[in-house]
C-alpha cells in the first residue's frame, strides 16, 4: 500500500510516552469515572495538545484495557468494574474517531479501497484490540469487514463471496493458538483471492 509524502509524517511522528503511572491513571479513570465526560474530557486534551488519534489508541487506550485485564485476573478490579471501563474506551475510541475524521486524514489514490476482514480466532472474546485495528484502517481509507458474531461456515462463505485484500485474526487467550494454524488453512483454501495476506 503506497503511502503519500503526508501519511510518512505522520506514521514517523515522535510519541510522548506514556508512563506506567499515567497508564495505571488513565485505567483507573475510566472504571471508576462517574460519567464519560471526564475520560472524554482528559483525550480531547491530549488531541488538543497535538497527539494523533493512532498514537492515543496505541499508546494509551491498549495499554489501559491491558492494564484493566490484568487487574481483574488478580482480583483487583471486577467484571463490572472492567467491562464499564473497556465499554468506555470503545465510546471514547468512536469519540476520537468522530473528531479526528478528516484532521489526520490523506489521499488514497486508488479507484477503489482495499478491503480487510477481522476477526477473532474461533473461541476467543476479546475485542478491543480489534476494534481499535478497524478504526485505524477505516481512518487509513481501507473498507473494513468484521466477523460480527458470524459462524465460521458464514465466514467461509463470506471469503469465498469477497475479495479481501488482507484477512486479519486476533488472539488475546493464549488457549485459542491451537486453533489459528486450522483456521487461517481453511481461511486461505475458501479465499476467492488465491495471494491473500493474513
Amino acid at each position: 500500500h503506497r503511502r503519500t509524502g503526508r501519511e510518512l509524517r505522520l506514521t514517523t511522528r515522535a510519541v510522548p510516552p506514556f508512563s506506567e503511572a499515567d497508564i495505571d491513571e488513565f485505567a483507573r479513570l475510566v472504571m471508576t469515572s462517574g460519567s464519560e465526560a471526564a475520560t472524554l474530557a482528559h483525550l480531547e486534551a491530549l488531541l488538543a495538545d497535538g497527539m494523533l488519534a493512532d498514537d492515543i489508541c496505541c499508546e494509551l487506550l491498549g495499554p489501559a484495557a491491558r492494564r484493566m485485564g490484568e487487574w481483574w485476573c488478580q482480583d483487583h478490579a471486577d467484571f463490572t468494574e472492567v467491562t464499564v471501563g473497556v465499554g468506555r474506551l470503545q465510546q471514547a475510541m468512536r469519540e476520537i474517531s468522530r473528531e479526528t475524521n478528516g484532521r489526520e486524514g490523506s489521499s488514497h489514490p486508488e479507484a477503489a479501497p482495499r478491503r480487510i476482514l477481522l476477526m477473532c480466532v474461533y473461541g476467543d472474546q476479546h475485542t478491543f484490540g480489534l476494534i481499535m485495528v478497524a478504526d485505524m484502517f477505516v481512518r487509513a481509507g481501507w473498507q473494513v469487514d468484521s466477523d460480527e458474531g458470524r459462524t465460521e461456515t458464514e465466514l467461509l462463505d463470506a471469503v469465498r463471496l469477497h475479495w479481501y485484500d488482507v484477512i486479519g485474526l486476533s488472539v488475546a487467550d493464549p488457549a485459542c493458538l491451537d486453533a489459528l494454524a486450522g483456521q487461517i488453512a481453511r481461511l486461505r483454501r475458501a479465499s476467492c483471492n488465491p495471494a491473500v495476506g493474513i
